[in-house]
């Protein structure tokens, strides 16, 4: 019998997620919700180089990520938008955008994967 593989959830507070959403059911749907739109709309704003549409971008990342307990992306698009803020072009190559980017997929890629097995999320509720 083929083993197991287990999933990690590293940057994920579940426990804070369904305090806002109420239920494991809820979550799951608003995780359905969750794509790579708003990565895409962050990254147009980041080649159009306008500090205040990489705010407004950050900053709707940072809400999402806040509200369905992805911790480390919330602190990561606090960064990007607090450096936008502050009226700095953030460059494609900027090392917290990169790892926003980067920590946007591995959270997306988890979403998808507790939208398709809410079991996922048994161990850590």
């Amino acid at each position: 019998m083929p083993e197991e593989v287990k999933m990690d959830f590293i940057g994920f507070d579940f426990k804070a997620a369904l305090k806002i959403c109420m239920n494991a059911s809820i979550y799951c749907r608003m995780l359905g919700k969750f794509n790579d739109g708003m990565l895409n709309e962050l990254k147009d704003a980041v080649a159009g180089g306008s500090p205040a549409d990489i705010q407004a971008k950050a900053h709707a990342i940072k809400g999402v990520s806040a509200n369905l307990g992805f911790t480390d992306l919330y602190a990561l698009s606090f960064t990007v938008e607090q450096k936008a803020k502050a009226g700095a072009t953030v460059p494609a190559d900027d090392a917290d955008f990169v790892k926003l980017a980067d920590t946007y997929n591995y959270v997306l890629d988890r979403a998808k994967a507790i939208v398709a097995d809410p079991s996922l999320i048994n161990p850590y509720i």
